[in-house]
């Protein structure tokens, strides 16, 4: 049986949540450098101004990227990663509310060490701060997600900080609801 998510045939506009690790779960950014060399490698790939060739960027590329600049900076040989990308398509609009939350989440997964794990407003090494209105990047549209918290009421920003940081403040049946929207998603078979 195929591993799953591991078959992508991604559809044109569709929305997909893409993810990887590091072989044997092995740590893949270990310092400052890592994490910013990453972010140039995401922009070179996504930011239509930025890319060299019109051509749409696969999740292969950006992980060939990664691993080179891995192995030449620790003189390692071999891939980094567990296997290829994975890729979810993202199917209803809960899902897809749901994953942003739990990727601008990952941060509070880093541990204890208290120079890695930052208030999440905070976080440098995260799209969570341009959701917020606090940084912008060409190459990141947060506009599909935070259209759903627009309201007359309240500042949109602020209504999904308090979507995202409030997670921990839901009740259990809410946050189990949740998670079984997402593991509906890991779950499913691949064809």
């Amino acid at each position: 049986m195929p591993y799953k998510n591991r078959n992508k045939q991604l559809t044109e506009g569709g929305y997909y949540h893409a993810y990887n690790r590091g072989h044997n779960r092995q740590q893949i950014f270990n310092d400052e450098r890592d994490y910013k060399t990453f972010l140039y490698i995401l922009k070179k790939y996504l930011d239509p101004e930025f890319r060299e060739n019109k051509l749409i960027p696969s999740g292969e590329m950006v992980n060939v990227s990664v691993n080179n600049y891995f192995n030449e900076k620790y003189g390692s040989e071999g891939s980094i990663w567990q296997g290829v990308y994975k890729a979810v398509h993202i199917k209803t609009e809960e899902q897809y509310l749901h994953v942003s939350r739990y990727i601008h989440l990952n941060p509070h997964s880093l541990g204890s060490d208290p120079k890695r794990v930052r208030p999440l407003s905070g976080y440098p090494y995260s799209s969570y701060p341009a959701f917020l209105g606090k940084v912008h990047y060409n190459w990141l549209q947060p506009y599909d997600i935070l259209h759903h918290f627009h309201s007359k009421h309240s500042d949109t920003e602020v209504s999904y900080q308090r979507f995202v940081e409030g997670y921990s403040d839901l009740d259990n049946t809410q946050k189990e609801y949740e998670k079984s929207l997402i593991n509906d998603l890991i779950i499913e078979k691949v064809l």
